[in-house]
């Protein structure tokens, strides 16, 4: 087996072809609903750390007033294996803080997005966040700040990756609140000013250690090149899927 990384690139919009992001939406005394269903409010690029999720409590009774969202794309044109030779995929997050004061419990999802630029995410891109699970949820009460915490891709989110592989190169990751994907407030206690958070290094990070990383585990292969061409760019050999072939002249 073998592994590669890739982290979302510094900074946003220009010669960059990936980035991360956090969308906000803010409404004073609003209901859960209207934060969920939203189309965004603002967007914070090129930021060295921010909120991969959070949801505060208002002044009025069972109101809240904002809810965070984090965009994470990963360029992996870069790949060197095949999407039929991955394994596994992980994705690591470095948390510095969490709180969960609006109950217990909870936890932060990973989805699917879908910015409008990869490269530069904007203030509507809050809403392009999907409600399929891509790995287990981190429950928040069993993360250790300061270190990467990793989220293990399951079958949806290995087949992501595969297809970014196949198609335009680029991975597409959202984090969410457990509450935010399940569009659930049963699990919320309201409280003032309380909020549930989970705060994490960014790729503006001077730290490479701390920054958003994708690992792809793939299954090495002794052929690299068929007929002078990279393995990865070759989709069929006599006829076969080049991901079902075991190996060429003797090679696996």
């Amino acid at each position: 087996m073998a592994e590669e990384t890739f982290n979302p690139e510094a900074g946003s919009g220009g010669a960059n072809t990936s980035c991360d992001d956090i969308t906000t939406q803010e409404s004073a005394n609003a209901l859960f609903d209207t934060l969920r269903d939203a189309a965004g409010g603002s967007a914070t690029a090129d930021t060295t750390a921010g909120n991969a999720g959070f949801f505060r409590g208002a002044a009025t009774t069972d109101r809240y007033d904002r809810l965070d969202r984090g965009i994470f794309t990963i360029d992996v044109s870069g790949f060197t294996g095949a999407s039929g030779d991955v394994t596994g995929v992980t994705f690591g997050l470095y948390i510095t803080i969490k709180s969960d004061q609006l109950g217990t419990g909870h936890s932060i999802g990973l989805v699917a997005s879908a910015p409008a630029d990869v490269a530069d995410i904007a203030t509507g891109d809050y809403d392009s966040l999907g409600v399929t699970r891509l790995a287990t949820d981190l429950t928040i009460s069993g993360i250790t700040i300061n270190q990467l915490t990793y989220f293990t891709l399951n079958a949806a989110g290995i087949t992501a990756v595969k297809t970014a592989i196949d198609g335009d190169g680029i991975v597409k990751l959202g984090t969410r609140f457990d509450f935010d994907i399940d569009d659930s407030e049963v699990s919320l206690t309201w409280a003032n000013d309380e909020f549930t958070r989970i705060y994490v290094s960014m790729a503006d990070n001077a730290t490479a250690a701390q920054r958003p990383v994708l690992t792809i585990t793939y299954s090495s292969s002794d052929i690299k090149t068929v007929n002078g061409l990279a393995k990865a760019s070759v989709k069929t050999y006599d006829g076969l899927a080049i991901a079902s072939v075991k190996n060429i002249n003797g090679l696996a």
